[in-house]
């Protein structure tokens, strides 16, 4: 249904191309990210458990994203703040290029047959049959035929786990323990030292400390939990993507067509 994307922010072009003339209050802006220093992390979790020579690491993540086709359907909450992510919703009165104000995500998402509706602060995507209905506080939504990735792939988990954990960090997640993360029965996997060096480099973000905390379902191997985050100096925020799944495969998830279409 969402297909990965190769870093944050490409996806989202056509999202905020179409919010931007549905809107007409959006200007553009570019720089270049200066390189950054050595990232600094931090473990949030067991880290005493962590041991350099575990066989069962990086590995299990690389496919984890991918992974979540394989399930019905499910819900998710995610936060997001800082990066190209928070940039680009500051052009649109959003969020704060800073990385100091996340933003919130919600949505339900089904993969076969496609269909998601996802809320990005105050904007609602809604894609089904086909379609993207975009609804930017206009009064309704505005209908487009759907070609390639829909709007939504932009905020998918599976889009913002590749983006945030790439093939170079996940080869230093290590597993540090097992358990039970929202109500899912799944493995726990930890950043080591180092993991976000080229993450940190491309965003430009220099001397933060990182962490990073992937669960991952032990049946279906699919992320239940994510959460990477980095911290200035100061202590603020200068990047930030958790997500949490739910109701997966849950018969009561739902996506229907808006009614209230403008220009319908």
């Amino acid at each position: 249904m969402f297909p990965i994307l190769g870093k944050q922010g490409r996806g989202l072009l056509p999202m905020i191309a179409a919010v931007a003339l549905a809107a007409a209050a959006c200007s553009s802006s570019s720089g270049t990210a200066s390189p950054a220093a050595s990232a600094t992390l931090v473990p949030t979790g067991p880290a005493a458990t962590i041991q350099p020579g575990n066989s069962d690491n990086g590995p299990a993540l690389g496919s984890a994203a991918a992974d979540l086709a394989n399930l019905t359907s499910y819900k998710f909450k995610m936060t997001v703040a800082g990066g190209d992510f928070g940039q680009t919703l500051s052009l649109l009165g959003v969020a704060d290029a800073t990385g100091t104000a996340p933003v919130n995500v919600t949505g339900t998402i089904f993969t076969n047959p496609a269909k998601a509706d996802i809320k990005i602060a105050s904007i609602h995507i809604v894609e089904i049959d086909g379609y993207d209905y975009m609804d930017a506080g206009l009064g309704g939504f505005v209908k487009t035929q759907m070609t390639d990735k829909g709007w939504a792939d932009a905020v998918s988990p599976g889009t913002m786990f590749t983006s945030s954990i790439d093939a170079s960090a996940s080869a230093n997640f290590l597993k540090v323990e097992s358990g039970t993360k929202n109500g899912v029965s799944a493995d726990h996997y930890q950043a080591s030292s180092g993991a976000f060096d080229e993450q940190a480099s491309i965003l430009g973000i220099n001397g933060a400390t990182w962490s990073g905390d992937v669960w991952i379902a032990a049946d279906g191997g699919y992320p239940v939990s994510v959460a990477v985050i980095a911290k200035s100096a100061d202590n603020s925020v200068a990047y930030e993507m958790t997500f949490d799944l739910s109701n997966i495969n849950d018969s009561a998830n739902s996506v229907v067509a808006p009614t209230n279409v403008v220009g319908a």
